[in-house]
């Protein structure tokens, strides 16, 4: 009985240690990545907006469910669904996309034509995540920039692939 007490109070003790340290990880994330792609901007565009077809050539992604042209909902490999909706599109040069899932946030991609093959194309997150426990989790297992970075040059391979 008395190891019994003794490991439930070591574990609330490391319970609440874990949630302290997630407290301690701030709220807000902000990334930004730039990439120089080798395809056209129109070809970028219609990868990035072309939602349902995106589980072909992003490797995180089990599917995706479109509900209509502004909404649709996106259920990664490992994670919870996102839920994204359109705040303003301008086409072949700017996208912004609010989220939706254990955190809120807005997405925005910008392309800006180099010449008639190729693209800069930068990406921006700003996540904000209430929960301090998902706070933790987001930082012990998923990192924001290299995702960012994963995305755009799968997304170049596919651009590349559909000129």
């Amino acid at each position: 009985m008395k190891y019994a007490i003794g490991a439930a109070a070591l574990l609330v003790v490391i319970i609440t240690a874990l949630y302290v340290y997630g407290m301690q990880i701030p709220a807000k994330q902000k990334v930004s990545v730039t990439r120089t792609m080798n395809a056209p901007q129109e070809a970028i565009w219609t990868t990035i907006t072309n939602w349902d077809q995106q589980p072909k050539w992003r490797d995180d992604l089990e599917s995706v469910t479109v509900i209509n042209e502004n909404r649709f909902i996106e259920k990664p490999k490992k994670g919870n669904p996102i839920e994204f909706e359109v705040i303003s599109s301008q086409p072949f040069s700017r996208l912004e996309l609010n989220l939706k899932s254990s955190f809120t946030g807005t997405y925005i991609i910008k392309l800006e034509k180099i010449d008639s093959s190729k693209t800069k194309v930068t990406e921006e997150y700003e996540l904000y995540t209430a929960s301090p426990v998902d706070r933790l989790f987001a930082e012990l297992f998923f990192d924001l920039e290299s995702f960012a970075h994963k995305y755009l040059e799968q997304l170049e391979t596919q651009s590349k692939a559909s000129k």
